[in-house]
C-alpha cells in the first residue's frame, strides 16, 4: 500500500460517476494546493512552539489527507495535535513533523500521478 487508500480513491470516482464532475480532480487539487502550506504552518508552530497554530493546522491537514484517503499522514496529525495539547517534548514534536513530511511528499507525489497522468 502506498500513501493514498485506492478504496478511498474509488468512492470518489464513484460520485463521479453519479454527479458527472471530476470530484477527484477536484479534490486532489485541493489537497495538492493547501497542504504545503499547512506542512510549513506546522513546521513553523513547531520552532516557534506555538501550541494553538500548531493544533490547528494539524487539525486542517487531517481533514484533508482523510479526505483524499492519506490516513497515515491523518494518524501522524492526530498524534501532532494532541502531543501538542499534552505539551510533549521537541524532540517528540520534531520526529513526528519528520514523518509527517516524507509522508505527505510520497502523498501528493502518489496522488499527482494518479490524477494528472
Amino acid at each position: 500500500m502506498g500513501e493514498i487508500d485506492r478504496a478511498a480513491l474509488e468512492q470518489i470516482r464513484m460520485l463521479e460517476r453519479n454527479k458527472g464532475a471530476d470530484m477527484l480532480g477536484k479534490i486532489a487539487g485541493t489537497f495538492l494546493a493547501e497542504s504545503p502550506r499547512l506542512v510549513q504552518k506546522i513546521q513553523d508552530a513547531i520552532v516557534k512552539a506555538d501550541t494553538k497554530t500548531l493544533r490547528q493546522n494539524a487539525h486542517y491537514l487531517r481533514s484533508g489527507a482523510l479526505g483524499i484517503g492519506a490516513v497515515r499522514i491523518a494518524d501522524i496529525c492526530w498524534q501532532i495535535e494532541h502531543a501538542a495539547e499534552k505539551q510533549l517534548d521537541d524532540a517528540t514534536l520534531k520526529r513526528l513533523f519528520v514523518e509527517l513530511r516524507v509522508r505527505w511528499q510520497a502523498a501528493a507525489d502518489e496522488l499527482g500521478a494518479e490524477v494528472f497522468q
